[in-house]
């Protein structure tokens, strides 16, 4: 595992991911649709001002939402990264302990002279 890249990401990339989802968020709240009419016409007077307005809220939630799972997948990945980090230098050691023992000598001749 590329430890830099992987910091890069949970460091850089998904923090301005996340960022740029909440400033659309926020830009979803300047949408408007304010429509009058007669109310003969259509829908009604105000039109489909008010299923909008229900569909645009559930954007900005689900927007919302996913900023901040972008911030959750980041906290999560700089956790899970430093377990790997922890973990292969365990195995690392564990691997040259291991190694060590395969290459000490056993007390056993193999080829006992004849």
């Amino acid at each position: 595992m590329d430890q830099n890249l992987v910091k890069e990401i949970y460091h850089n990339y998904l923090p301005t991911i996340s960022a740029d989802l909440t400033t659309a968020a926020d830009d979803l709240n300047k949408l408007k649709m304010e429509v009058r009419r007669y109310s003969g016409i259509g829908v009604g007077s105000n039109g489909p001002s008010p299923e909008f307005t229900v569909l645009l809220y559930k954007i900005w939630t689900a927007v919302k939402d996913l900023a901040a799972d972008v911030d959750r997948g980041a906290a999560n990945l700089e956790a899970a990264a430093a377990d790997f980090a922890t973990n292969d230098e365990k195995t690392a050691a564990r691997l040259d302990e291991t190694a060590g023992q395969v290459q000490a000598p056993t007390g056993y001749d193999r080829w006992p002279d004849s």
